[in-house]
């Protein structure tokens, strides 16, 4: 909902950090950096990956976009930043450290429109 009337919505990751980043900064427009959360409430863990997005982007940031940064500064390491809350079920570890690879993709995936409860997504 909070991206529903942007013109261009990219999905970005730590896996592809640098590649997000450079596509968001393309088009020459003003950047609204938006975090999935969890459960419909704010999860840390985005907000560390926000913040590292932030940190590659150019212009005035907002208070959301600085306090993001901070977040992401606050953890020495992807793996801390995600793991800064708890997550659900045990023995998602191996997905988790996954997770924390940075710039291991070049994709940045689009989402194009919602097909019935799906997200049709492209790559760019």
């Amino acid at each position: 909902a909070a991206a529903a009337n942007a013109e261009h919505v990219l999905l970005g990751s730590l896996l592809n950090l640098d590649a997000v980043a450079a596509a968001a900064r393309e088009p020459g427009e003003d950047i609204t950096v938006v975090c999935a959360g969890y459960q419909g409430a704010f999860a840390i863990d985005d907000a560390y990956c926000a913040g590292r997005i932030v940190a590659l982007l150019e212009g005035e940031p907002t208070d959301a976009a600085v306090a993001s940064a901070a977040i992401a500064r606050a953890y020495p390491t992807a793996w801390d930043g995600v793991n800064a809350r708890t997550y659900g079920p045990p023995g998602l570890e191996d997905d988790l450290r996954w997770c924390t690879q940075e710039n291991t993709l070049s994709v940045v995936p689009r989402f194009t429109r919602m097909v019935g409860t799906a997200a049709e997504i492209t790559g760019v």
